[in-house]
């Protein structure tokens, strides 16, 4: 059974995923859009995208893979939106995408969302199967220490 581990500042809910193959693979919805498989790092991005943005991105196998999608488009009228990949510490943006590289328990990569960046570079990160800190968020890093957690890039929403 998942269990919800943090609402983050955007109210989007986050669960800690406890996966049993005998219950099946299940996937989740919001507004009648498929979000992705309960509950993985993928499916908690693209459910806060939805949620926040109006937009999704096509399906992808690993969370790493993100990093080659380069549009996501309206759940209403599917417009298509430039989605960028970035390596640049210093423009990272609340509602930008980090993407860390493939490691021992994240085999696929993992995937968290900035929901808040303060003044002095800290990043306050939103993700689903990371122990949350703080009732809001699963963590803090300083934008500069993000390499030593396997950063690899970013993902940057631009509309027109």
């Amino acid at each position: 059974m998942s269990k919800i581990i943090g609402i983050d500042f955007q109210n989007t809910k986050a669960y800690l995923n406890n996966f049993n193959p005998k219950h099946g693979i299940k996937y989740n919805t919001i507004y009648n859009v498929k979000s992705g498989l309960k509950w993985e790092c993928v499916e908690f991005v693209r459910r806060w995208y939805i949620k926040n943005f109006g937009v999704t991105f096509s399906e992808v196998a690993c969370a790493y893979d993100l990093l080659k999608i380069n549009s996501v488009y309206s759940i209403f009228d599917h417009s298509k939106y430039c989605f960028f990949l970035k390596t640049n510490i210093n423009t990272i943006n609340t509602g930008d995408i980090l993407v860390f590289k493939k490691m021992k328990y994240f085999p696929c990569g993992h995937l968290a969302i900035v929901t808040y960046l303060d003044h002095k570079g800290n990043l306050y990160l939103s993700e689903q199967n990371i122990p949350w800190v703080h009732p809001n968020f699963s963590r803090i890093i300083h934008k500069t220490d993000l390499y030593n957690f396997g950063f690899c890039g970013y993902k940057t929403l631009k509309f027109n």
